[in-house]
């Protein structure tokens, strides 16, 4: 049960990242898509739905996993969205939630595709 409110809280968080930073360049449009596969990922682990091969999602959560990091680090901020200046301890905090809500995607996704053995056999 817990699973699957943490699903509805991810969805809403990332349709409001969407709506909030909307599609300015092409990576935005790319997240979009990453972030479309990686919530029916997560939808399939907390319902328990297979859905293409476990080895599609193995390797969708390394790449996913890539993704994310690079598109924190290396990509930078649309204008609109550098400009605001939220004050530091508020940055850091957000900062800290949203990465933990993402290790816990991540996490659903890996044992999505290694650990559902019964689902997959």
């Amino acid at each position: 049960m817990l699973w699957k409110i943490y699903f509805g809280i991810m969805l809403v968080i990332v349709i409001l990242n969407h709506l909030l930073v909307g599609f300015p360049t092409t990576w935005e449009t790319f997240d979009l898509i990453a972030n479309i596969v990686a919530m029916i990922g997560l939808w399939c682990f907390c319902w328990e739905y297979r859905l293409f091969h476990r080895f599609f999602w193995r390797g969708f959560t390394v790449a996913f996993v890539g993704w994310l990091l690079v598109y924190e680090f290396l990509i930078p901020l649309p204008q609109d969205v550098a400009e605001i200046n939220p004050p530091i301890g508020y940055e850091v905090t957000v900062k800290l939630v949203l990465w933990g809500l993402v290790a816990i995607w991540v996490l659903a996704l890996y044992l999505y595709s290694s650990k559902k053995s019964e689902l997959w056999d």
